[in-house]
């Protein structure tokens, strides 16, 4: 493994008050628990020098999906609703996941944390929206044109990993 990704992960602990909990099993996996109830997967691949983030987001809701779909898509763009992550589905588990991939080669343990803390702030701020989604009546009676009350929902909160209190590995 590179040092530069198991340097990242230390240098992340030490930030964050884990000191050297972080650290990279033999699949080259680490797991940082935010508040007991968000999981952040980092996976380096050693191979192309880079960590890969992800969060399992929730499963995607048996009516509105085109609806659902639609709106995730649209936050994709450009990365403006994502803080540059990008939301995904996993057709095998049936999850929606954020994800994001960071290249070693120009990683720096400041632009590291602030990567993490925003992929954080992303993935509270998408768990929640997918788990009170609910379709637009008018859209799922036929209104193809339906205005989203949802377009004016609030941007993603953006606060450190220090903010969260019960961090754990």
């Amino acid at each position: 493994m590179s040092a530069s990704a198991d340097q990242l992960m230390r240098d992340l602990g030490q930030s964050i008050a884990l000191g050297d909990a972080l650290v990279f099993n033999e699949q080259h996996c680490s797991r940082l628990m935010v508040d007991t109830h968000l999981a952040i997967d980092f996976e380096h691949v050693a191979d192309e020098e880079l960590l890969q983030i992800y969060s399992v987001l929730g499963e995607p809701p048996a009516q509105g999906r085109e609806q659902f779909y639609r709106e995730l898509l649209t936050a994709n763009l450009f990365g403006n609703a994502t803080q540059g992550a990008t939301l995904s589905f996993d057709p095998v588990f049936n999850q929606v996941l954020l994800t994001r991939t960071v290249e070693l080669e120009n990683a720096t343990s400041p632009s590291f944390l602030k990567i993490v803390e925003a992929f954080v702030n992303g993935v509270e701020y998408w768990k929640t929206y997918i788990a009170d989604f609910a379709p637009d009546e008018s859209e799922s009676s036929g209104g193809a044109n339906a205005a989203n009350p949802k377009a004016e929902r609030a941007p993603i909160a953006t606060t450190s990993l220090a903010e969260h209190m019960m961090m754990r590995v």
